[in-house]
């Protein structure tokens, strides 16, 4: 669960420490996608519906996906 609870919270972060404007639209976005695949995988695991696993590993990839490109970004 924390997991889920902290993957949006970390792009926004960047959105306001990051110099680069790309960088900074892409965490913005990356933030928000991330918030609503996650309220989605909520909403499906409550109706337990067959989609819960795709808002799931959509959450997943996109913002552990983000993390790993910024790793990349900021490596010296």
């Amino acid at each position: 669960m924390l997991v889920f609870a902290g993957l949006p919270l970390v792009p926004l972060v960047h959105v306001v420490t990051l110099n680069e404007t790309l960088w900074r639209v892409g965490s913005g976005l990356t933030a928000a996608v991330v918030m609503v695949l996650v309220a989605g995988f909520g909403a499906a695991w409550e109706k337990d519906s067959a989609h819960t696993g795709l808002f799931q590993r959509g959450a997943l990839i996109l913002g552990l996906g983000w993390l790993g490109a910024l790793c990349v970004h900021l490596m010296p």
